[in-house]
């Protein structure tokens, strides 16, 4: 009965290594691009050896909790490994936020002068603006609007009050 206690332990010792040393090491490349798939599952791989083995891989058998359990909340009775989708998608809001709020941003202010910001169209192509312009709802599901001089507000699609 001892073993349990020493087991979870370890296991809480090695979450938290992996929530922030092995996250940190593709955050800064997240923020600026989204990963493909390929990519996350091979880093998800990686983790998830390191947590089951202390090693870069693990097979079916040596894994005591499915990867999927493991990525659920603590209330949720999963381990707490942050989803790195789920981390990815957040930093590239913050993209998205950087443009609609004034900033030191040298880039937000190149892209704010090549793009109408109601609608995330203009002078600008590119697979990485399709994702930030997909991003856009979920941006506007908790923000709020100021307008201003009107350039950043769409008035069909912005909250304006409560949910609404």
């Amino acid at each position: 009965m001892s073993a349990l206690p020493n087991f979870l332990c370890w296991v809480r010792h090695w979450v938290v290594l992996i929530n922030s040393i092995l996250d940190g090491l593709p955050l800064y490349l997240m923020s600026a691009m989204q990963l493909p798939t390929g990519i996350l599952e091979q880093i998800d791989a990686k983790r998830r050896g390191f947590l089951w083995t202390g090693k870069d891989k693990a097979k079916g058998g040596q894994c005591l909790v499915a990867w999927n359990t493991a990525c659920k909340l603590k209330e949720e009775g999963g381990l707490g490994i942050r989803r790195l989708d789920t981390q990815n998608s957040c930093m590239l809001l913050k993209l998205v936020h950087r443009l609609y709020n004034p900033c030191s941003s040298s880039w937000a202010a190149w892209a704010r002068a090549k793009i109408d910001l109601a609608s995330f169209t203009g002078e600008v192509f590119g697979p990485h603006w399709s994702v930030v312009r997909a991003l856009l709802p979920a941006y506007r599901s908790f923000s709020r609007v100021s307008i201003g001089d009107g350039r950043s507000t769409n008035f069909w699609l912005d909250v304006w009050s409560g949910n609404q």
